[in-house]
């Protein structure tokens, strides 16, 4: 996609311009949690559907030390990948998901999508406006000093390319020299005592992390949130990210619910469904045997919560029972 943008020196704001509505495809059950409490859930990066892709993404974020200048020797070059591994897999990265408008303008009525998120239930798919989502998003980071951004998934491997070139040039800027110094202090430990060496593995984690990883830390946390493998391309997905900091201790605004990969942890993002600037603009009834029925029962319920100003549409795809 020719109009990602990796530029980090520019604000989320300017990162995330969609041209049309974001759509959040769920089924009924979802539909009305969102309404009930005018929330949306994010749920921890680590319990997504997309695992192995995260693990590709992470693994391409840190690739960039095979083509660095700096002589690691074997040994030091493992331990690095490993501590990377490490700070990426336990960045606290919660995410709720959406869907772009596609090319042809589908208006949130994609058979790919209902089939993935409705199958066998009533499907809907919400569309909000992504700026007044973001600034809605936004007071949950007043209340719990979270940074909050919305982003466009990057799929092109010319892109994630680019991406490689950059951190490698970062790299090279803020952390090489001192990581050179590092690596020549550690190894000298090892070659004089490997015992001590183990001993003081904690420090020398917190030691490389300080050198090697926190100057890279908003690159990695932003990156690690849009990087997708490209064999998911066709959905176009936008994320809303909150991100918890290591030294955010007081965690009452996580909440778990029994999902697919156990006890997973979410955040509850407010929308404002009830406000004059909601930005719930859309909502799209997906096929089903029982549409108009639907319709008349979400515009009622709409009406009764306050919900003013959204939308109603059928979707144009045959139904079929999947």
């Amino acid at each position: 996609m020719g109009d990602e943008t990796i530029q980090r020196d520019e604000s989320h704001s300017d990162l995330a311009k969609p041209e049309g509505l974001l759509y959040h495809y769920t089924d009924d059950k979802g539909l009305y949690g969102i309404l009930d409490s005018k929330e949306i859930w994010a749920t921890h990066y680590r319990f997504l559907n997309d695992l192995a892709e995260q693990k590709e993404g992470s693994a391409l974020l840190y690739s960039f030390l095979d083509e660095t200048s700096l002589e690691f020797t074997g040994l030091f070059r493992s331990e690095i990948k490993i501590m990377y591994d490490i700070q990426l897999t336990q960045m606290q990265l919660f995410i709720a998901s959406f869907s772009e408008d596609s090319a042809d303008t589908d208006g949130g009525d994609r058979l790919s999508q209902w089939r993935g998120y409705s199958s066998g239930r009533a499907g809907y798919s919400l569309g909000f406006d992504g700026s007044l989502l973001r600034t809605k998003a936004e007071s949950l980071m007043e209340k719990t000093v979270l940074p909050v951004f919305l982003c466009r998934c990057i799929y092109s491997t010319e892109i994630k390319d680019e991406i490689k070139r950059k951190i490698k040039s970062i790299f090279e800027e803020k952390v090489e020299s001192k990581l050179e110094i590092f690596s020549q202090k550690w190894a000298k430990v090892y070659r004089d005592n490997v015992e001590m060496y183990q001993m003081k593995r904690n420090i020398r984690i917190r030691e490389f992390r300080e050198i090697a990883f926190d100057p890279l830390r908003d690159e990695f946390r932003e990156w690690c949130a849009m990087l997708k493998h490209e064999g998911f391309m066709e959905e176009r997905e936008w994320r809303l990210v909150c991100y918890v900091h290591d030294e955010v201790t007081d965690l009452k605004f996580v909440q778990f619910r029994d999902r697919q990969y156990g006890h997973t942890p979410n955040i509850q993002v407010p929308l404002g469904l009830s406000d004059s600037d909601s930005p719930l603009k859309r909502i799209v009834v997906g096929p089903s045997q029982n549409q108009d029925q639907d319709v008349i029962s979400l515009k009622i319920d709409l009406a009764k919560r306050g919900i003013r100003g959204v939308e109603i549409t059928l979707s144009k795809i045959p139904y079929r029972n999947w």
